[in-house]
């Protein structure tokens, strides 16, 4: 368990790059310096606070002395309550400062690098591993990469600081206290030690256990949550309502109930050690001093105890949490790499330049397209059965051009080799008769646009989908684009420019929202644009003009549509625009091995 977790951190803070090593060393010694310097304000407030109590002498004032060890206070001069108050609050003060400094770096300084490390993960996985996403439903990618990432860049990045921190002044404390007694200390450190031992030894595996179950009844919930928010047509309509509604209750209520149970079990233990040190402390401070019949000098040693015990019991019981959230966040560590592959090459995105021009001259050398060669381009399946598929022929584009395809013909997987979205094992793929090569394939994507049949928006109002392709765009132009892909009913009016369309275009219907997105694209400048499969939830006539409109408006623009609907090359030709066809079924395919 606990090599797991220090490899699990040592692989996090490989991710960290100097400007955040040092901001995450400034966070340790504002942790540590804040706690070690708040207990010695503490402990030099008790002689003043027995001061003020009141003593016979001046001596005695300002020259507490237990066991051969002594406290002075300037010099050991007469001291006046006055300037005894004056110092206690400049003590306070100080500390409330350094206090509230602490705050402030750790939350700003750790939560900034959570946050560039979660964009590292994402954008790794997004330009290197978009092969993996077909693998896992899209609740799944948001709950690892939202959640699970944070809980693992927090738990192996900020618990381990704080672990650090708090046992540098756990052991300055030590040492403070073994300065009054060794053996007292020693005796009574070693019976809260073993106290926790005990409860990490026996409880800890407990709690490891209905954490993993009842984060599997969590993923049930939101399962359940998905598919009644996505299946509530079916649900409605067949008269699963109430058994949908019965299990959701049964399991939520499950989850919660075991939940109760694992943070009970968490805390109360904790609790009783805690209560339990407070004891053995208070009953230290009598055994060194109660005898001596001198009452300063039991309430000095009383109150370095207990303030001794006030501030390490909180730094042991963090220590205790933190190691328990560090082999979580290791056991989710373990679990998101082996899913996701996360955090393999992070370092490399984070110290990412610009993929070098000269190896395809960059995206100008792309427009216009004429040719497209696949030299024998053959993807493995991870299927575990050795499947594959190759792709040897060669296509020369127009400005409309139509891929059809049955079901299965393998169209899709076409696509995802031509966007680099998937490996090429073997083989070549060429464009305008130049290799595409790994780092070429970023160039070759800044030229196109993809447009799927079911099209995902990226904002709730039509100028913002158009601002996150073009920032510059004028309401004048979106207005120009609108209406070349028939969607009059979203032009945008001075009285209402934020015409809102719902979260994911809720508000528009299918063939609605691909319009929106086949406008986006050409507000983004692009000039390839593939519609895979977009048209076939758009009429035909409204298919005609939209390509029509297309085309005489946007020259610079090359279509690749994707479809099954052959009587679309019909109609495409009759608009008088240049037009090349490829058949799926008369390429010369190796096939499906």
């Amino acid at each position: 368990m606990l090599d797991r977790s220090l490899a699990a951190i040592r692989e996090v803070f490989k991710i960290l790059n100097k400007k955040e090593r040092f901001e995450a060393t400034i966070v340790f010694a504002s942790l540590a310096l804040t706690s070690i310097i708040e207990v010695v304000v503490i402990l030099g407030l008790v002689p003043v606070i027995v001061f003020l109590v009141g003593f016979d002498s001046a001596e005695e004032a300002s020259k507490f002395s237990f066991k051969g060890y002594a406290i002075n206070f300037v010099g050991g001069g007469v001291l006046t309550p006055l300037s005894v108050v004056v110092l206690a609050v400049g003590f306070l003060l100080f500390s409330g400062l350094l206090r509230m400094l602490n705050v402030f770096v750790t939350r700003r300084y750790l939560r900034r690098i959570c946050a560039t490390i979660g964009q590292r993960v994402y954008a790794r996985m997004l330009r290197y591993d978009s092969g993996i996403l077909r693998k896992y439903s899209e609740s799944e990618f948001a709950n690892d990469l939202n959640a699970n990432l944070d809980r693992i860049v927090t738990g192996c990045i900020g618990q381990p600081i704080m672990i650090a921190a708090n046992l540098v002044f756990i052991v300055f404390v030590i040492g403070v206290l073994c300065s009054v007694n060794l053996v007292v200390t020693f005796v009574v450190l070693s019976i809260i030690g073993l106290l926790y031992l005990l409860i990490f030894a026996f409880v800890k595996p407990v709690l490891t256990r209905w954490s993993r179950i009842n984060r599997e009844k969590g993923s049930l919930v939101v399962q359940m949550l998905t598919y009644g928010y996505r299946g509530y047509r079916q649900i409605v309509v067949n008269g699963w309502g109430e058994e949908a509604i019965n299990n959701y209750r049964v399991l939520r209520r499950e989850r919660l109930r075991e939940v109760a149970n694992t943070e009970i079990l968490n805390g109360l233990p904790k609790i009783l050690v805690e209560t339990f040190a407070f004891v053995l402390m208070v009953y230290s401070a009598f055994y060194l001093g109660g005898d001596g019949g001198d009452p300063a000098h039991l309430i000095t040693l009383l109150s370095f105890f207990v303030v001794s015990a006030y501030r390490i019991m909180p730094a042991a019981q963090q220590i205790y949490t933190a190691f328990s959230t560090v082999v979580y966040s290791a056991e989710l560590y373990s679990l998101s790499r082996e899913k996701w592959n996360l955090f393999g090459g992070v370092a490399a995105v984070s110290n990412e330049q610009n993929v070098s021009s000269q190896s395809v001259g960059g995206p100008s050398k792309f427009v216009p397209c004429e040719k497209v060669e696949f030299r024998g381009a053959t993807h493995h399946f991870e299927k575990g059965d050795g499947s594959r598929i190759e792709y040897s022929f060669v296509w020369n584009l127009s400005q409309v051009n139509l891929l059809y395809g049955a079901s299965g013909s393998g169209k899709s997987t076409l696509l995802d080799v031509l966007l680099g979205l998937l490996a090429v094992d073997h083989g070549q793929v060429h464009i305008n008769r130049q290799e595409l090569k790994a780092g070429d394939y970023n160039l070759w994507r800044k030229s196109v646009f993809y447009i799927p049949q079911m099209p995902v928006l990226p904002a709730d109002n039509v100028m913002a989908c158009m601002n996150f392709v073009n920032e510059k765009i004028s309401i004048e132009e979106v207005n120009e684009i609108l209406k070349v892909v028939k969607l009059e009913r979203c032009l945008i009016t001075a009285e209402e420019e934020k015409v809102v369309v719902g979260q994911n275009g809720v508000g528009l219907s299918g063939g609605e929202r691909c319009r929106l997105l086949i406008a986006m694209a050409v507000a983004s400048g692009r000039p390839f644009l593939i519609l895979d499969e977009t048209l076939s939830g758009i009429d035909e006539s409204t298919v005609e003009v939209i390509i029509n409109a297309l085309v005489q408006s946007y020259s610079g623009i090359q279509l690749l549509i994707v479809t099954h609907n052959q009587g679309l090359e019909r109609r495409i030709s009759e608009l008088g625009c240049s037009l090349s066809v490829f058949n799926m079924e008369n390429m010369l395919l190796a096939g499906r091995v």
